[in-house]
């Protein structure tokens, strides 16, 4: 049986993009040292709360990335099919249904946190 190279690694919730930057961080830090970490790439996903995903040849690559890391918990690593993949990569978009009338709290710019009513509306 082939080993699969993609494991999704548990990690602090909250703290999965850190995780990943931090792995990326070691990785750069380690070249510039002259030695190489054993690891493809690692990445995380906004909608997959508490893991990271990392590509390897094998386990122990992966424990020895993760080593000092202590956000990171390589005692819970499980293998990601093939097929699983594509549906963590694939893009997420919100369709927000609105109409005219309804009513909107503002969330970022000058009127953040004022209520807002939509009197009109546009499909673009």
């Amino acid at each position: 049986m082939v080993e699969e190279c993609y494991k999704d690694v548990k990690c602090m919730v909250g703290r999965e993009r850190l995780s990943a930057f931090c792995l990326m961080n070691k990785y750069v830090d380690l070249q510039s040292l002259g030695t190489k970490l054993q690891i493809i790439y690692a990445f995380s996903v906004d909608h997959v709360k508490g893991f990271i995903y990392i590509e390897a040849d094998k386990q122990c690559d992966i424990n020895e990335a993760c080593k000092g890391l202590c956000i990171i918990y390589t005692s819970r690593v499980a293998p990601v099919l093939k097929n699983e993949v594509t549906h963590l990569l694939s893009v997420r978009s919100k369709c927000i249904e609105s109409s005219e009338g309804t009513w909107a709290r503002m969330k970022n710019g000058k009127y953040k946190g004022d209520l807002a009513q939509e009197l009109f509306s546009q499909i673009v």
